[in-house]
């Protein structure tokens, strides 16, 4: 059969994707955030489930990418136009139609984006070990879920919501550049960044139990927004500090590998 172990891992990305859409529908964007995150746990164990089974295989690879696509480029982009249809209308005032307009646009910035990104990257690739060309699908995803539920959203809705429409544009723009970030595929990081990425996974995964997964059998030890707010910390961190200690010579190579991918002609 051509549906491996390693797929039906990939089939929980997907079915959280779906999820986090009828969630966003049904005005629960909070819950929408959350299923986007744990998407993200079973794009992750597919690749371990793969490596165990030693089920590697084209039709593999391209179900992942379209799942990834729903979680981390469609899904957000109906969180996005939930939130902001309701922050229009309470926030600027705004009658019902033009909110739900101009929520629509929010909404459709990543989506669209991450969708040309995906076009673009399989008829043009581009690969450096230890970067992403461009902005990944998952990070922007992050950024704006994280942002739109942390607690700071609340406590100055009109000034927060106006920078992270900011945000939603910087984000868009990032996916369809051709800046290289740093990646965990062959990475070039210096070794106390090893660290860091415990202290990151310990806290993501506390403040997820003792907040969101507590509140699911209502017993919260922590506010459920504690969770975004430590999310959205550690991802801003990554975009403003990941430069720092990488040696100047894989920074190099990776500006020399976009200099070369941008000259080569669109297909």
């Amino acid at each position: 059969m051509f549906f491996k172990a390693k797929d039906w891992v990939t089939a929980g990305n997907a079915v959280c994707g779906l999820a986090s859409i009828v969630c966003a529908i049904e005005r629960l964007p909070y819950w929408a955030s959350v299923l986007i995150c744990v998407g993200w746990l079973f794009d992750t164990m597919d690749g371990v489930v793969a490596r165990l089974t030693k089920t590697y295989n084209q039709f593999g690879g391209e179900f992942d990418n379209l799942c990834d696509h729903l979680t981390y480029g469609l899904a957000p982009g109906f969180v996005i136009y939930c939130v902001y249809r309701e922050w229009f209308q309470v926030q600027l005032e705004l009658p019902l139609f033009t909110a739900q307009l101009l929520a629509s646009a929010a909404g459709f910035v990543l989506p669209l984006t991450g969708t040309i990104r995906g076009a673009r990257l399989a008829v043009k690739p581009i690969k450096v070990p230890g970067f992403w060309i461009g902005l990944p699908r998952p990070v922007t995803a992050f950024i704006m879920v994280s942002g739109l539920n942390a607690s700071f959203f609340g406590l100055w809705p009109t000034l927060t919501g106006s920078l992270l429409l900011g945000l939603i544009v910087v984000m868009g723009a990032m996916n369809l550049g051709g800046v290289p970030f740093l990646s965990h595929h062959g990475h070039v990081w210096p070794r106390y960044v090893n660290w860091i990425l415990v202290i990151v996974v310990v806290t993501i995964a506390l403040t997820a139990l003792l907040g969101p997964l507590a509140h699911l059998v209502y017993r919260p030890l922590i506010p459920q927004e504690t969770f975004f707010d430590v999310f959205f910390f550690w991802l801003f961190g990554y975009l403003l500090f990941q430069w720092h200690g990488v040696p100047a010579a894989d920074w190099q190579r990776a500006r020399e590998a976009v200099a070369v991918w941008r000259a080569l002609p669109e297909p």
